[in-house]
């Protein structure tokens, strides 16, 4: 897939950070996430915070999204002022 005109505008403000096991599971359980222990296996996890910047509203758009050797496009989006204040993320290896 290609994605054509991929833009982003604007400020993302994250806090990066990496959490034992003992701690992810118990900030899962504190946000009503009950997962089976297959879900997860496991090891560090790195976590990303977004700051509650007022002013972090960006916008991300992309002209045309094609795929192969195709010149015919799925189409465009536009996302304007996303407001990610106060979301986290977990990310970790599987």
């Amino acid at each position: 897939i290609d994605f054509i005109g991929f833009v982003i505008s604007g400020a993302f403000g994250q806090v990066h950070q990496t959490i034992d096991e003992i701690t992810f599971r118990h900030t899962l359980v504190s946000i009503g996430l009950n997962l089976p222990a297959s879900f997860y296996g496991g090891g560090p996890v790195s976590q990303s915070s977004a700051i509650a910047d007022p002013n972090a509203l960006p916008s991300v758009s992309i002209d045309a999204i094609k795929m192969g050797n195709s010149n015919a496009s799925f189409g465009s989006i536009r996302v304007k002022r996303i407001d990610m204040r106060g979301t986290s993320s977990w990310s970790w290896t599987h």
